[in-house]
């Protein structure tokens, strides 16, 4: 009886959930199609082993929806193929901290125009690389992980991106791409046992990993965040490195003036990092509404400030 009250009350709170709109501060880019997240951190603790556990949460009319997000206290330095930075690889863990999960995960149903059936979640652990900041130094500095579900079936496996704002308390469950949208939400909806039997080793590999560009730029955390400066532009602040970087483009058949540009600093200011990014990939993700490198021709190169060399480029995919 009990377990037949349940079902019904599930029902019903899908129903509610069809007949109502969806929060737009926290579904904000619904209307490009995108079944993006955007929540708040209600509290962040440093446990004794060193992971870090964060709840987050969003107001959805008279309650709350959310989960909890457990970063691994150990995280590697690795670097994938044809990549020339390192990467920070590790392990996440999304919890249920009860209704509110359940509410997050019949939400971002109705975002992603999936049907959903019983909700059994509990923990997901999932393999994670950082496409920008240290894991290690998240409680002071933005955090963009991308997550994946390791499964040796193709149907069940998905990637989603997390990134985590600490300092402005901004943690936002984003989309890589909708052709995850039923895997992901497999994922949350499955018990921890069945997701246990599903996944295979969760750690990262080569041959799945390649570093993707979160939509709306190369600091990604948010699609309508604007167009870093033209490479060209940057030549008063870096003259001997963007002259170095342009004549390498300019080998790789490539025009330096059509590439916006951010600039990050490595190994103790010993190297400088250039994002490349094409005006294309901007035109293309505006009109046609893509994510990640749609010109194919995204990409970082490294310049060397004891050598004054720029090295070949590692492209985005």
């Amino acid at each position: 009886m009990k377990r037949l009250i349940a079902i019904l009350l599930g029902l019903l709170t899908q129903i509610g959930l069809r007949a109502a709109d969806l929060p737009s501060a926290v579904f904000a880019n619904l209307k490009e199609d995108w079944g993006d997240a955007d929540l708040k951190a209600a509290s962040v603790e440093k446990k004794e082993d060193g992971s870090i556990i964060i709840v987050t949460t969003a107001d959805y009319e008279k309650e709350t929806m959310g989960f909890r997000v457990v970063l691994s206290p150990k995280w590697e330095t690795w670097r994938p193929k044809e990549l020339s930075v390192d990467l920070y690889r590790g392990s996440v863990w999304l919890e249920s901290i009860g209704k509110p999960s359940e509410i997050f995960i019949q939400c971002l149903a109705r975002a992603y125009k999936q049907k959903i059936g019983q909700i059994n979640f509990s923990s997901v652990k999932l393999a994670a690389i950082s496409l920008g900041g240290d894991p290690r130094l998240v409680r002071s500095e933005p955090l963009k992980l991308k997550l994946f579900f390791e499964s040796e079936k193709e149907e069940v496996y998905a990637e989603i991106f997390l990134n985590l704002d600490l300092p402005h308390s901004i943690i936002q469950f984003h989309e890589k791409n909708p052709d995850y949208r039923k895997a992901v939400l497999g994922f949350l909806a499955r018990g921890k046992e069945a997701n246990q039997e599903l996944q295979s080793v969760a750690t990262a590999s080569d041959e799945r990993v390649v570093v993707t560009i979160p939509a709306g730029g190369q600091n990604g955390v948010s699609r309508n965040s604007p167009k870093p400066p033209l490479l060209t532009d940057l030549a008063s602040k870096y003259p001997q490195a963007v002259k170095q970087v342009s004549a390498q483009l300019k080998k790789e058949g490539e025009e330096p003036a059509e590439f916006h540009a951010t600039v990050e600093e490595k190994a103790g200011g010993k190297f400088l990092v250039f994002s490349l990014v094409h005006k294309d990939t901007y035109v293309r993700r505006e009109k046609q509404n893509l994510r990640g490198n749609p010109s194919g021709k995204d990409r970082s190169m490294e310049y060397d400030l004891q050598t004054n060399t720029a090295s070949q480029s590692a492209l985005y995919q």
